[in-house]
């Protein structure tokens, strides 16, 4: 979940001018931005690039562990629980990658779309 609204311009007011804040999240391709004229903080969309990166990237580590997982049940003879391990881990972070990269278009598409708010907390 983000802890401040993605948006390209300003969420609150609107304004495109803003000065740059030190990213507190994990991931970042660019540092968050504070508006100058009232100083709501918000982040940057992911670029489109990059979420397209994160959805291929996705599918092919999850292809990588699901053979792993499949190796673990086609080897009869000689079991090796460490590639169920594998599978699992590589599948798991695979489909993550490939849900962070959905979220990032969907945030993204969100932002362009939406306007500034209306009304605000300081009403």
């Amino acid at each position: 979940m983000e802890k401040y609204p993605v948006a390209l311009s300003c969420p609150q007011c609107g304004s495109k001018e803003f000065q740059r804040v030190k990213v507190e999240g994990r991931i970042a391709f660019t540092d968050d931005r504070k508006c100058t004229a009232c100083g709501t903080r918000y982040t940057p969309p992911t670029p489109a690039w990059a979420a397209v990166v994160f959805v291929l990237l996705g599918i092919l580590i999850t292809a990588v562990g699901i053979v792993f997982g499949f190796a673990f049940l086609i080897r009869k003879d000689d079991l090796r629980l460490r590639d169920l391990v594998y599978g699992t881990i590589l599948t798991v972070f695979g489909l993550s990658a490939i849900i962070y990269g959905i979220r990032s278009f969907r945030s993204r598409d969100a932002s362009v779309h939406a306007g500034p708010q209306s009304g605000s907390k300081d009403e």
